[in-house]
């Protein structure tokens, strides 16, 4: 059984690392864990390493702590793993936050707690009930001898100090569009004149757009080829923080793009005017 193990952060890398080699230790070695930060190797894509990963698991590991809770890297990513593996199949796995702490898309699925042995060796159990031939008694042994070693990563996790990181806007507009293109799975063929603007009702309130956009119609021309972020803007449980992310990565974008066109078109003036004797800026 293939299992995805995703995670954000230092507290979640160290916790999401163990479980990649322990898990396999205590399923007798019928379980293959991805974690981005071993399994990607140098020179591949990663996002499209990551993308082709979310795909091909069986069961998906969300790492959730206290600094990631919130992370869009996380939300896209359990996102992806429900979509394809349904809610009995992902379980975010708490380190130093109570159920009570996970909220928007996450809080929908099962989680348990690190920080609880009855409650890890549930989830144990239930990866061993996935794996044909492997009893209770085997995987309850086995846990009761490696159980320690997964203890004392979560308890060095729990205790990582938590500093306060100050993000620019762009940044995380940067980040959020990066996960969105990396988790794209294939261009819908649909044609131009086929969205469903039925479906967008509300959808310009709910992003913050005031007023007529010219930049608007291009954004929709373009995620109705985009069947990762036209799900996202369609699915009412998406939070409108995401939404609206999309949209001002989008706007930037594009007004980056013009900004450049009417540099080139006022650099070809000032060529064709220095070509032909006269300065552009002169007087007539």
């Amino acid at each position: 059984m293939k299992v995805f193990i995703s995670w954000s952060g230092d507290r979640a890398r160290m916790v999401a690392e163990a479980l990649r080699t322990w898990l396999p230790t205590v399923l007798a070695g019928n379980v293959d864990c991805f974690v981005s930060s071993q399994d990607i190797r140098r020179g591949d894509r990663g996002m499209d390493v990551i993308a082709s990963e979310l795909e091909g698991r069986d069961y998906g590991i969300v790492v959730l702590t206290s600094e990631n809770r919130e992370s869009p890297w996380i939300n896209f990513e359990a996102g992806a793993l429900g979509k394809s593996l349904g809610k009995g199949r992902v379980s975010p796995v708490l380190v130093d936050i109570a159920r009570a702490d996970v909220e928007g898309p996450l809080a929908q699925f099962q989680s348990t707690l690190l920080t609880d042995p009855d409650d890890f060796r549930q989830l144990v159990r239930d990866l061993a009930a996935l794996t044909p031939g492997l009893p209770d008694e085997t995987v309850d042994a086995m846990f009761e001898v490696k159980w320690p070693l997964l203890a004392e990563v979560a308890q060095r996790a729990s205790g990582l100090s938590n500093p306060k990181t100050i993000r620019t806007t762009d940044s995380m507009l940067e980040e959020v569009l990066e996960v969105v293109r990396g988790l794209q799975r294939e261009v819908a063929a649909l044609p131009r004149g086929g969205f469903p603007a039925a479906r967008l009702a509300g959808l310009e309130e709910a992003i913050g757009l005031r007023g007529s956009d010219p930049a608007w119609d291009l954004f929709i021309s373009e995620i109705a080829h985009d069947p990762i972020q036209l799900g996202l803007l369609l699915d009412r449980t998406q939070p409108n923080s995401t939404k609206t992310t999309l949209w001002r990565a989008f706007e930037r974008r594009e007004k980056a793009r013009r900004d450049a066109e009417e540099d080139a078109a006022a650099d070809l003036e000032d060529d064709a005017a220095a070509n032909q004797g006269e300065d552009p800026d002169d007087e007539p």
